[in-house]
């Protein structure tokens, strides 16, 4: 996904949702094949390999469940356990309902198949007897949200026990108690404010000159960086935990990406390279930091440039890492990992 605000992405043959563009990977190839393939180097050894330990929770490749760490849930049987039809459950929760009483997620066990998944979509199931409701502690895209209340999460057990009621006599089991539901709300909104950090690390151009955006390209491809997601470079991620970059190279020039078609034409040339990765979404930080540290290095040495933080203060290296140890302690007094699923649904 990437911002869709440029004339030279005009006659891309994408899917576009409002200022947003979803690209096929055949066409990003294409664009991207306007520039060499190939590096003047291999440089891939500079970054070395990322090593991901195994997650250590248990996952149901064979169900959609939530994450009862970070949403609160409710469980939800029937007496006699009819058969319900998803499209009618799903409709006596509208619109006005659920700005009401709260936006949730919905799941449904299929009868069919015995497996849970997402209570109405293109392909799901046609008759469930079980149900999950699924209400997130806090807002993940604005912390600054107002908190429900214990009585709001009281509120929303009576008045979907009365909904439910159409079809059945609902038993409700909550993941927890309205009261207690409301303390993990604001635990939760601390710790996205205490651990939500990102490492940053900016390659600025000398004084004198800027970054050209075909040595730029060049530079990114010896070590073995990748074009593609929202115009920029990336680390990619293989393995299953964390996000799918280890680390994005962006820049603070407008527009803030790099345009393989202006990038072909020589019309790039930017301030800064800005080195980027989220602590909380990464499986192995302090290693991505490390790995990350070396690629600025290396960019430095080809283009030379100043290294200095978000702030344009001198990298104090050790400063950091403690940053970085301190964000995953945070995580993980509260039973967090850096990558795993239930965090990546936080942060």
């Amino acid at each position: 996904m990437k911002n869709n605000t440029d004339e030279a992405k005009a006659d891309n043959p994408a899917l576009r949702f409002g200022d947003l563009v979803l690209e096929p990977a055949l066409e990003t190839k294409v664009r991207a094949a306007l520039l060499p393939t190939k590096p003047s180097e291999d440089a891939r050894h500079v970054l070395g390999k990322i090593d991901i330990k195994k997650s250590d929770v248990p996952s149901d490749g064979k169900n959609y469940l939530p994450e009862s760490a970070v949403s609160w849930v409710l469980d939800i049987r029937f007496k006699d356990a009819p058969e319900l039809d998803p499209e009618k459950v799903d409709a006596e929760f509208d619109k006005a309902w659920r700005e009401s009483f709260g936006r949730f997620t919905s799941y449904g066990r299929d009868i069919d198949t015995g497996k849970w998944t997402y209570l109405v979509s293109s392909d799901g199931p046609k008759r469930v007897d079980h149900l999950k409701f699924v209400f997130d502690y806090v807002d993940v895209l604005n912390d600054s949200s107002p908190l429900p209340t214990p009585r709001q999460y009281e509120q929303r057990l009576h008045r979907i026990q009365e909904r439910l009621t159409r079809f059945g006599t609902p038993i409700i089991s909550p993941s927890l108690s309205p009261e207690l539901a409301s303390k993990r709300s604001e635990k939760l909104r601390d710790l996205k404010r205490t651990a939500d950090l990102s490492i940053v690390l900016v390659l600025k151009a000398p004084t004198d000159r800027q970054f050209e955006g075909r040595k730029v390209w060049d530079t990114m491809l010896c070590l073995g960086l990748d074009w593609g997601d929202m115009d920029c470079f990336h680390g990619k991620n293989d393995t299953e935990l964390g996000d799918d970059f280890f680390f994005s190279v962006e820049t603070s020039t407008d527009p803030g990406y790099f345009l393989p078609e202006e990038v072909a034409a020589g019309r790039v040339s930017v301030d800064d390279l800005v080195f980027v990765y989220s602590v909380p979404r990464c499986a192995e930080p302090i290693k991505v930091f490390e790995v990350m540290t070396r690629a600025v290095d290396y960019c430095k040495g080809r283009m030379g440039g100043t290294v200095v933080d978000s702030q344009g203060n001198k990298i104090n290296v050790d400063r950091m890492r403690k940053q970085i140890e301190n964000a995953v302690e945070s995580l993980r007094k509260e039973g967090f990992k850096p990558g795993e699923s239930a965090t990546l649904q936080l942060f």
